[in-house]
């Protein structure tokens, strides 16, 4: 695919310009419809910002801390607007139907046309056929559908079914079709249509979103040059661990809920203990747990999944597995230097049942339960599932953590994003697709931002409004339904679908809520300038992930069984260490790193193109 050149000369213009539109928290009139439409406003996993003790004083207007959140995003993401896409030449591609194709302006085909599309919904999840944005799309292009939709739980199977059998629809919308899976019915087996020209051609709003996020393009392009599939794409350079400090905690020891956040590694030991011994939750027992987490038991969520995103990183090791160092050489956290004295550390908060004894056998359910009964000090997750917080004022009060300074980092601070805020493969078209101009068309228009704003909260007026300062909040639903419940079952597929859409910086923060106008004041300022994902998300062969996913499942099950057992004393890790080293490499560790070597070149060939 030739690069974008004085089309994307524009683009970039149009981007630097861009103020953004979308949706993020807001505040209901009721605490369950609170709850409900602050976590259907969360796109991105994040911390919120206290400003002090009560919630009269703290909180500023709405057009204040819009500005404050728009200079320090303005300030995090200037100088991100330029990128090339690397590919190869793809095939010319030409309009099915020249006559009844218009390259712009709507409609997209001046006569009706008929397509299939397959993909997946939750239980909550009204019929495609009927929710707003759907039957809007219709209308506004003259594209319809006929409509083969599959429950996520049985997605995957369902998925690879229709791929084998034949069987599979003209467009695959929301269907999660994963590197893996391009690679297969991409690269090798011709099934999906590749993009680039079409996306040169036809899809403007789209090189916008490229413009802004440019490390999108070494996730969606293939080994082979070609894309094979729009993503969702965050304005937001990452997605950041949230982690609470109790506010109720904080006011009965006489903290500042601003001024006593601990800053380094010592002071936050100090302030747990204090939250172990000191009564905090008043009820003349000792039953207080000072940092409530839980592990789960995938391969892909560590036992220090938690700590090791903010508590590992302070000792300069971005990551317990696999990251890539300042000189762009693959590593093993384990084999850091710096390991063994945060296993000292965690194995202390073990010992001294600071961290929850019952961290590895835990429910999401039982945890909720602990803090909500003000049994928990310091959580990690979205504050509203966490707190029995009665509304977003308050819940803007809440201490949120501070990344540690640390001797290890020359002072500095450091943080483990959980991703890059990008998810592959929300929408691909196959060989079966007929009008792939038009589809193209079609999916560029929900990266506008009118588009993404209908696909993400719908239609003004129905989901939403704009209230006397500009900003956008919820209007509650007179049919008995929560936020979530009306948005999923009546408006939009992206109530538990992954869809394609550009999250502007405004989807977010221009919520007259002072909860999320906190939080995302605090992503921007303080989160995200650290963030960073230790590994890239990347493509492999259809070779190399086979036999990269059968080492990884051995190796990283060996991985969660050790670290499981530093942290809990069972055995001894600098004991232990030459043992690691030896098992991991006999295990096939270092055909493991090779294989990340040779994607992790290919990737860096495309970003640096």
């Amino acid at each position: 695919m030739k690069k974008f050149t004085t089309a994307l000369a524009i683009i970039i213009c149009i981007a630097l310009a861009l103020a953004g539109c979308g949706g993020g928290g807001a505040a209901p009139t009721t605490q369950a419809a609170e709850t409900t439409a602050a976590a259907a406003a969360a796109e991105t996993t994040t911390t919120a910002a206290p400003t002090t003790q009560t919630a009269a004083a703290t909180t500023t207007t709405a057009a204040t801390q819009a500005a404050s959140t728009s200079a320090a995003r303005d300030a995090a993401t200037a100088g991100t607007f330029a990128t090339t896409v690397a590919t190869t030449e793809a095939a010319p591609v030409e309009a099915a139907d020249v006559e009844n194709f218009n390259v712009t302006g709507f409609p997209i085909v001046n006569e009706p046309i008929t397509l299939t599309i397959m993909g997946q919904k939750n239980d909550v999840a009204g019929p495609w056929d009927s929710l707003r944005f759907f039957v809007y799309m219709e209308e506004l292009t003259n594209i319809k559908f006929d409509y083969q939709e599959v429950n996520n739980s049985v997605w995957t199977e369902r998925k690879n079914l229709a791929f084998a059998s034949g069987t599979y629809t003209d467009v695959i919308f929301g269907g999660a079709v994963n590197h893996a899976e391009q690679v297969m019915y991409g690269v090798e087996d011709g099934i999906l249509l590749p993009l680039n020209d079409y996306i040169d051609k036809y899809a403007p709003n789209f090189q916008t979103a490229l413009q802004a996020r440019p490390e999108t393009i070494g996730m969606i392009t293939a080994y082979d040059g070609n894309i094979y599939a729009f993503p969702q794409v965050a304005s937001s350079p990452v997605s950041v661990p949230e982690h609470y400090y109790n506010l109720n905690w904080f006011y009965a020891l006489g903290l500042d809920p601003v001024n006593d956040i601990p800053e380094t590694l010592d002071e936050f030991y100090d302030l747990m203990v204090r939250f172990k011994n000191e009564d905090p939750n008043q009820n003349g027992l000792q039953d207080e747990i000072p940092y409530c987490i839980r592990i789960g038991s995938a391969l892909d969520n560590p036992p220090g999944a938690s700590v090791n995103n903010l508590i590992l990183p302070a000792y300069g090791i971005p990551n317990s597995r696999q990251y890539v160092d300042d000189n762009g050489e693959i590593q093993i956290g384990y084999f850091h230097e710096n390991y063994a004295l945060y296993v000292d550390y965690v194995k202390r908060l073990m010992d001294e049942e600071i961290i929850d004894p019952e961290i590895y056998v835990m429910d999401d359910m039982t945890m909720n339960g602990k803090c909500k009964t003000n049994l928990a000090g310091f959580v990690n997750g979205h504050i509203y599932s966490r707190f029995d917080v009665p509304d977003p004022e308050v819940a803007a009060l809440y201490p949120k953590a501070i990344p540690f300074k640390s001797e290890y980092l020359g002072g500095g601070q450091a943080l483990r994003a959980g991703g890059n805020a990008i998810s592959v493969g929300t929408l691909v078209f196959t060989d079966k697709c007929q009008y792939p101009e038009a589809m193209t068309r079609w999916a560029d228009y929900i990266y506008s931002e009118e588009g993404s704003l209908r696909i993400h909260y719908g239609e003004e007026g129905d989901l939403w409004e704009r209230a006397e300062n500009g900003m956008m909040r919820y209007i509650i639903p007179s049919n008995g339904m929560t936020v979530d419940e009306y948005r999923a079952a009546e408006v939009t597929p992206d109530g538990g679908t992954t869809v394609p859409k550009f999250i502007r910086p405004a989807t977010e923060g221009d919520w007259d809520d002072p909860f999320q106008q906190a939080r995302v004041e605090y992503w921007w300022s303080t989160l995200f300038p650290i963030g960073k994902v230790p590994f890239p998300t990347m493509f492999y062969t259809s070779e190399e992930n086979s036999r990269k996913t059968a080492l990884e499942a051995d190796i990283f099950r060996f991985f969660n069984e050790k670290e499981a057992a530093y942290f809990t004393g069972r055995e001894d890790f600098r004991a232990d260490r030459d043992n690691l080293i030896n098992t991991f490499k006999t295990m096939g560790g270092d055909e493991l790193l090779e294989i990340y070597k040779g994607a992790y070149e290919r990737y860096t060939q495309i970003m640096n193109q």
